[in-house]
């Protein structure tokens, strides 16, 4: 499944080059074991629209956000050698990222 982060294509492959999907409960189980068990939670932050939770691992990062009023939420995610090669430039930037539903 391809994600567009500031309109640059990613996606996390399993082991056999096969796409994950974040929507299912599956794909974000692999998505934990794609970006390594070593992930660790960064931080977070609360707006007036949403929660976001930030986590990241030696070789990737994840940041979760959760829409206060509806309580859903989506997630966006890269390798290191994407569109933002650290955690903390992937935080900044958070309220523009392109986010799946998790």
């Amino acid at each position: 499944m391809n994600n567009s982060i500031h309109g640059v294509a990613t996606k996390i492959l399993e082991a056999d080059g096969d796409p994950i999907n974040p929507s299912t409960q599956e794909g974000q189980a692999s998505i934990i074991t794609a970006i390594g068990e070593d992930c660790n939670y960064i931080r977070s932050e609360e707006t007036a629209t949403y929660k976001y939770y930030g986590f990241s691992s030696l070789t990737a990062w994840q940041i979760k956000r959760k829409t206060l009023a509806t309580g859903v939420w989506e997630i966006a995610y890269e390798d290191f050698t994407g569109t933002y090669a650290n955690f903390d430039d992937a935080w900044t930037a958070r309220a523009s990222l392109s986010y799946s539903y998790a």
